[in-house]
């Protein structure tokens, strides 16, 4: 867009139109300076309500339009103002409301099940040389008039091709694809669509990475990336995308975005024409520029051995509550809803911009009849311009022991030797606190463990019934011989009889606290079990600290 020279000495800076915002910046360039009070905005002949404010020389102008305007639509706009001598100005011109790389509704495909991707993969109908080339083949597929094939698949996590990208060791595509029966599959010419729900535990910054030969788009609804950088960019057309729509080497981008706690619903496709074929989806927690702190990033919904996943997949979303009635009276503000599920926990969240949302404190949460219609009444923020909505919390914890209540149901046993576990404050082989708070387990809390032991911590039993895929998650710490020595995870039934036993152990020496986190194993599912630690050791007295826990959790 031209800057627009005006007698005033202030130039049209800056014009953005989307569906859901439209930004104008008029930026001071001489001695006479534009009075943003007395700003006022048309667009498509009418008078329309707009945030306008000022800093350093610039008059920044913000609408936002109810409905969002259409894709692809055309709008005229004047703004009207004066200088702060009162001089009149006008800039006049016209937007266009950008075509968005993916269409507003959902792609079709499958859906995501809990700890998978929903994936279909599609081929043999016509060449992929831009993600619209793939969005037209999923929509033919689903209207019947698809010529090629497509198949549907669960994938837990995507990292497929031929070895490139940032995580090299990829997996190999299904055999039912690799052995297309029609003989048209090619390894150069497909696309994969990934559909999936991914549930954030904690509020804050989160980057995503991409790395695919060729092109790709990656959706999160409900969200807006705010920093996209690479080989991709940020759709005008919408913002909770990023995509290299077409042909390239390696797409190589990453984006960063808030997220509020709760579930969102992520699309990721992919296309390869040619060249080599590749394509990933990884994550970090935190905003990363460039290159920096690479050692951080997890495929998404694969976490290291050891590391706790960012973000997880679930089955589905939480269905929000729907709010019935929103009362202001006087100081106070009164927020009615329907809830899905009486018995789940609710949260009141806020948010200024509808992207950064935080927890509201609410005095009451009245219940107005039955359980399922609940009334928040709480103080109205000084800020008239919130936007609030109800949360539904994610399903707590099945089991959780920070162990700062002391020693509850859990069962410590000395089988062989002297060494026994003790309840306390570390002070041994260099630690000297606990993961959090001031308590943890240890084999000998502050001291070295003897040789020839044989100890055991036993948790209270844990009720897994009726649950898919629990999962176990603690923090250790351990310094014993390599291999020979250190602790063993095994997973008891209720009556004390063995499930499951695994094999690695935990031996050696770590430098701090170390999370470590597994979905618990088939054998140990839908019944009620023990959790025990065992530790051994050989007969030498080899002067170590042993093997220390805290934070045990089995979540849903």
């Amino acid at each position: 867009i031209d800057n627009i020279e005006v007698a005033t000495g202030a130039v049209l800076s800056k014009i953005e139109g989307r569906r859901s915002r439209v930004l104008l910046e008029i930026t001071d360039t001489g001695s006479s300076k534009i009075d943003e009070n007395s700003v006022v905005l048309q667009v498509d002949g009418q008078t329309v309500p707009a945030d306008v404010s000022k800093a350093d020389g610039v008059v920044r102008i913000e609408y936002t339009p109810t409905p969002p305007f259409v894709s692809g639509s055309v709008h005229a706009y004047v703004i009207q103002a004066s200088d702060e001598g009162g001089a009149p100005v006008t800039f006049e011109g016209s937007f266009d409301v950008p075509v968005p790389v993916l269409p507003e509704d959902p792609l079709p495909g499958p859906d995501g099940v809990d700890g998978a991707f929903g994936v279909r993969y599609i081929w043999g109908g016509g060449t992929f040389s831009n993600i619209s080339n793939v969005v037209d083949a999923l929509q033919a597929f689903e209207a019947g008039t698809w010529e090629g094939v497509a198949l549907d698949f669960a994938h837990p996590y995507i990292n497929h091709g031929d070895g490139n990208g940032l995580f090299p060791e990829d997996d190999s595509y299904p055999e039912e694809v690799e052995g297309d029966e029609e003989g048209l599959w090619n390894d150069e010419d497909f696309a994969q669509l990934s559909k999936g729900t991914i549930r954030v535990p904690e509020s804050g910054e989160y980057t995503f990475g991409v790395q695919t030969d060729d092109g790709f788009a990656l959706r999160i609804f409900g969200a807006e990336f705010g920093k996209v950088q690479g080989n991709g960019q940020l759709d005008p057309g919408n913002t909770n995308t990023m995509a290299h729509p077409g042909t390239t080497g390696n797409s190589s981008t990453r984006g960063t975005v808030t997220l509020a706690r709760g579930d969102y619903d992520v699309e990721f496709v992919w296309y390869e024409r040619g060249g080599g074929d590749f394509g990933e989806l990884y994550v970090a927690k935190g905003a990363f520029d460039g290159d920096a702190d690479t050692d951080t990033w997890q495929l998404l919904g694969r976490p290291a051995d050891g590391e706790t996943a960012f973000v997880t997949l679930v089955g589905s979303p939480l269905v929000l509550p729907e709010i019935t009635n929103f009362r202001l009276e006087g100081a106070r503000l009164a927020i009615s809803f329907r809830t899905p599920d009486a018995d789940v926990a609710h949260e009141l969240q806020q948010s200024a911009d509808l992207v950064v949302w935080e927890s509201t404190t609410v005095e009451e949460l009245i219940d107005l009849g039955g359980g399922f219609t609940r009334l928040f009444d709480f103080p109205k923020n000084a800020n008239n311009d919130m936007y609030y909505r109800v949360a539904v919390l994610p399903p707590p914890a099945l089991f959780a022991d920070d162990f700062e209540n002391g020693v509850g149901e859990w069962i410590a046993e000395t089988e062989a030797g002297e060494t026994a576990w003790e309840l306390g404050t570390p002070n041994a082989g260099g630690l000297t606190a606990a993961a959090s708070g001031t308590n943890a387990w240890g084999t000998a809390i502050a001291g070295n463990y003897g040789p020839g032991s044989v100890i055991s911590l036993r948790s209270p039993v844990i009720d897994l019934t009726g649950i898919g895929r629990p999962k176990l998650s603690f923090n250790y710490f351990v310094d014993t011989t390599e291999e020979v020595e250190g602790g063993q995870l095994r997973f008891l039934d209720e009556a004390g009889g063995e499930l499951f036993t695994r094999q690695e152990i935990y031996s050696g020496k770590t430098e701090s606290w170390t999370p470590f986190a597994l979905t618990i194993p088939r054998e140990a599912r839908d019944q009620k079990i023990v959790i025990e630690f065992r530790f051994l050791s050989d007969g030498e007295d080899e002067g170590r600290a042993g093997l220390y826990l805290d934070d045990v959790v089995v979540d849903r």
